[in-house]
């Protein structure tokens, strides 16, 4: 009766700065390349974007939209809310945590994990990256699990992986970053001979100081800034403030714009020196040929250490040192001191440091891109223990103890507390772990299953699970109900939807069975229980 599940690789994005769109591209690219590879080994699986309802639209702003997702460098990628996926036919074999940031609801994950899903939280390029089993990388995980307890008591290690992407042997490489081809922009118009700026959210005061320095640098009379910043140098659109290094010059500020327009913006700036304060950003500058005026923060140390020790390496001609120096200055804390400032405009002035920092950067960039997505798919793929389903159906059982409880629950038990709770990660464990006899077994006051429960409380989702796994819709309870009497009636759902649930079960009790009979009592159960605790079984 059922299709089998198509299985899918959700990549998660969300971002608390309202006004930093790296993590979301970061996202849009993994899928992206993740996709392209699975095509080109002609693997079924699918690929899906996914973030927060509130953060939908700055997802969807990055790249032009198709009908159900985005259209990113020729392939089109749908998009859904956690909420959004449909788990019933769709199975997740993994869960991308894009530069995990602003994480989302526990028990809204746990609603579309599988117990065979791999969770993978990788890092951006600003982020140190930990050896696995290290003690730096035991302690981000442990750093993780504090930070949602709810999901990671749950999750067994031997799903999780960590790593970062960006720079270096010991991280994942980074996705394929080219000039994007496709997407044409109609929303920022063709200028000439000015400077580029991008700021995510930064202080006021250090916004103005980088746009001084930066003007001093560039020394140009057209600039054009994307991000808040705009409305920090040009107020309620006048285009200059009452500082004199503003005095004569003209912005062109965007709020925000699409990437493909950030890209063409960043290449067409006359000045091969850009304002970035994203690391992605600044990435994509380098790879696009500029040299980014960056600042560094606290979280962006791995970044800058790897950038700066690799320009070092590949340079070891008699520039080398300057084309360091000259690296330095730009990624490091800004404002610069004044003598710095000079240092730096001094550098830039010399084309042979200028472009060979240029080039040692390309380089780099070259090096690192295309590697992101056979990475992660390897990790993906790489087999399973096979005792890995017993451990994680005991942490379900485990997670289900109460208060009271002298051991936790086992076997039909545990089914049908994760039945009656809607516990759907610790309900598809059991499915996988248990024979049908454990799912179909009765306890309680009133001696219900599983299913009873789950129709009782209106849990659509776990009621199509188990009539999937087979539990039978026909038991009846101690006063005569069967979990479709009990459907019809529940109290957890509208008249409209407690039948719609008792159809849907209908129609599967009588397209599936073949032992019982197919008359179906449709009257008022005998007996309501309602919700109260002594319903459950103990």
């Amino acid at each position: 009766m059922f299709e089998e599940k198509t299985p899918h690789i959700m990549v998660y994005a969300d971002c608390h700065n309202s006004h930093a769109k790296g993590d979301f591209q970061l996202a849009c690219l993994i899928a992206h390349d993740l996709q392209r590879q699975l095509l080109e080994r002609h693997s079924s699986v699918k690929v899906v974007l996914s973030t927060s309802e509130t953060s939908m639209e700055r997802l969807t702003s990055m790249y032009p939209q198709t009908g159900d997702g985005l259209h990113i460098r020729g392939m089109d990628i749908p998009v859904r809310t956690l909420q959004q996926f449909d788990m019933l036919n769709n199975s997740l074999i993994a869960f991308v945590d894009a530069n995990r940031c602003k994480p989302a609801p526990s028990e809204i994950v746990l609603r579309v994990l599988e117990p065979e899903t791999r969770y993978l939280f990788v890092h951006g390029p600003h982020r140190t990256s930990q050896k696995r089993n290290s003690p730096g990388w035991i302690i981000e995980m442990l750093q993780w699990m504090g930070s949602a307890p709810e999901l990671f008591r749950l999750l067994h290690p031997d799903t999780l992986s960590i790593g970062a992407c960006g720079l270096g042997s010991e991280r994942y490489g980074l996705p394929d970053i080219d000039f994007p081809a496709d997407g044409a922009s109609t929303s920022a118009p063709e200028l000439n001979d000015y400077g580029f700026m991008y700021f995510s959210k930064r202080e006021p005061d250090k916004i103005l100081a980088m746009v001084e320095q930066y003007m001093v640098l560039a020394n140009l009379s057209r600039y054009v800034v994307v991000g808040p910043a705009g409305t920090i140098i040009a107020p309620d659109g006048v285009d200059a403030l009452p500082r004199a290094t503003f005095s004569e010059k003209v912005f062109t500020t965007f709020s925000t714009v699409s990437n493909h327009d950030m890209r063409r913006l960043i290449k067409g700036a006359v000045c091969p020196l850009v304002v970035t304060t994203g690391t992605i950003s600044t990435i994509e500058a380098m790879s696009d040929g500029k040299l980014s005026f960056y600042d560094y923060r606290g979280l962006n140390t791995g970044f800058v250490v790897n950038m700066i020790e690799a320009v070092r390496a590949l340079n070891d001609n008699s520039r080398g040192e300057d084309i360091t120096q000259l690296g330095m200055l730009l990624l490091g804390p800004k404002p610069l001191a004044p003598l710095h400032l000079d240092k730096t405009k001094e550098l830039l002035a010399i084309q042979d440091v200028r472009e060979g920092l240029i080039n040692a950067q390309q380089n780099l960039v070259k090096q690192a891109q295309g590697r992101l997505a056979p990475r992660l798919l390897d990790i993906i793929g790489a087999a399973k223990d096979e005792s890995l389903l017993a451990r994680q159906h005991k942490i379900a059982c485990l997670s289900l103890t109460r208060k009271d409880d002298s051991e936790p629950p086992k076997g039909g038990q545990a089914v049908r507390r994760a039945a009656f709770g809607n516990h759907l990660y610790a309900l598809k464990i059991f499915l996988k772990y248990l024979p049908l006899t454990e799912v179909d077994s009765q306890g309680g006051p009133r001696e219900r299953t599983a299913l009873h429960f789950a129709a009782l409380m209106g849990h659509e989702e776990a009621v199509i699970l188990l009539l999937r796994k087979g539990a039978n819709p026909w038991v009846k309870d101690i006063d005569g109900n069967t979990p479709i009497d009990l459907a019809a009636t529940s109290k957890a759902l509208s008249p409209e939807k407690c039948v719609h649930l008792a159809d849907r079960m209908r129609t599967h009790a009588i397209l599936t069975d073949t032992s019982a009979s197919t008359s179906i009592s449709t009257s008022t159960p005998t007996s309501q229980c309602g919700y109260e605790s002594s319903c459950i079984t103990q």
